[in-house]
């Protein structure tokens, strides 16, 4: 599961995280490593890991468009839906 979060909340992202190293992985894709952070998402989505791609907007929509192009679905993250 990609989740989608366009905000700097970093707060919000890591303690939704925290204690699940083992099955989340949180990234930020940043514009010179949307390539590299694409294919870590491919590899780890398939791989059954749930991501949460966070950060700027133009580059988390970018991300999104992408992977949707890839046939990856992605979700909204809710912060305050997530507990």
């Amino acid at each position: 599961m990609v989740l989608v979060y366009p905000e700097f909340q970093a707060d919000k992202v890591f303690t939704w995280a925290r204690g699940h190293e083992d099955r989340v992985t949180v990234l930020f894709p940043a514009p010179p490593m949307l390539t590299k952070c694409l294919g870590r998402v491919l590899r780890e989505a398939h791989q059954g890991k749930t991501i949460l791609a966070w950060g700027d907007r133009g580059c988390i929509e970018n991300l999104k468009h992408r992977l949707e192009s890839s046939g990856i679905e992605t979700y909204e993250f809710l912060p305050d839906e997530a507990g």
